[in-house]
């Protein structure tokens, strides 16, 4: 499993050195391809990312002047990053951070050890990084199966990122994951029990809520967990995996609850997909999350 890692950043400058450093500190392959994708940098960090000491570098930069709003730049980065990876080196999947997301020294063990494992899985669709479970009971290789979308730390496949291309531009004014979530609820998404990336970015620099800085600190818990058991192999857990309301497990359902899971997913991404090309219906798939996928 070859991957690549896409690195979107704007302004800040210090935060963007701490994820470098990580990089520089994670077990990263050598081979593996490191985009850095800029839009509308300061000097600082056009300086921090040119002459910071990493192996295997691209810098790809966007102006963001035509924009017609800030959703619309990070989505367009996102798109493009995501592209330019895909089209331009051989791997088989995209590890996606931003400029404040720090990964812990092994995730990449994590990232392509979960891609090894489900890539010949027909309704896998990536792999997240970020978790807020503390268990030190449980090894620091559990992992789980979610029906959730993308965030904080995550990995795409170059089938899925195929797929989701055949209706994602990166023009939309919409936020990239509104775009892609229904697409990745109609699978499973892996993550781990521990925290593999740390969000340095709940702080005076970002629009976050109260509630987002109290969701830092439960992702800093998991992070920080001293693990009691430890195993080679990594193993599909039984732990609790508590997320949020409509983010459901996988992992140890009924077979029936999977495919009511699956059903319901491909349901929301035919409803989205039918609202954003007739915008004057209303939003029917938002409803049917809210009305079904918080009542299992």
């Amino acid at each position: 499993m070859d991957i690549a890692t896409l690195l979107i950043c704007h302004s800040r400058q210090e935060h963007l050195a701490k994820v470098l450093e990580a990089l520089n500190e994670s077990d990263r392959p050598l081979n593996s391809p490191l985009l850095i994708y800029s839009q509308d940098s300061p000097r600082q960090v056009r300086d921090l990312v040119e002459n910071f000491n990493i192996v295997n570098k691209t810098i790809v930069t966007s102006d963001g002047f035509n924009f017609k709003s800030t959703k619309q730049a990070i989505n367009h980065n996102m798109f493009n990053g995501l592209k330019y990876v895909f089209d331009n080196f051989d791997v088989d999947a995209c590890l996606v951070l931003e400029d404040d997301i720090v990964i812990s020294p092994d995730a990449y063990s994590f990232f392509i050890g979960m891609f090894d494992k489900f890539k010949l899985e027909k309704r896998f669709r990536g792999v997240n990084g970020f978790s807020v479970e503390v268990n030190p009971y449980v090894s620091d290789r559990d992992y789980v199966r979610v029906n959730y979308g993308f965030g904080w730390g995550w990995a795409i496949s170059r089938e899925t990122f195929d797929f989701l291309g055949k209706y994602w531009t990166g023009l939309e004014d919409e936020h990239w994951d509104f775009l892609l979530e229904p697409y990745i609820r109609t699978g499973f998404v892996v993550v781990p029990i521990r925290s593999r990336i740390l969000n340095i970015g709940f702080d005076s620099t970002a629009t976050h809520t109260k509630n987002d800085f109290q969701l830092g600190e439960r992702i800093f818990d998991s992070y920080q967990t001293k693990v009691l058991q430890k195993q080679i192999e990594f193993f599909e857990s039984s732990a609790i995996y508590n997320w949020r309301i409509d983010c459901f497990r996988i992992s140890q359902a009924s077979r029936n609850r999977k495919l009511l899971i699956y059903f319901i997913g491909w349901l929301c991404y035919l409803l989205q997909r039918i609202e954003i090309r007739y915008p004057m219906i209303s939003p029917t798939y938002r409803i049917l999350i809210k009305r079904y996928f918080t009542r299992f």
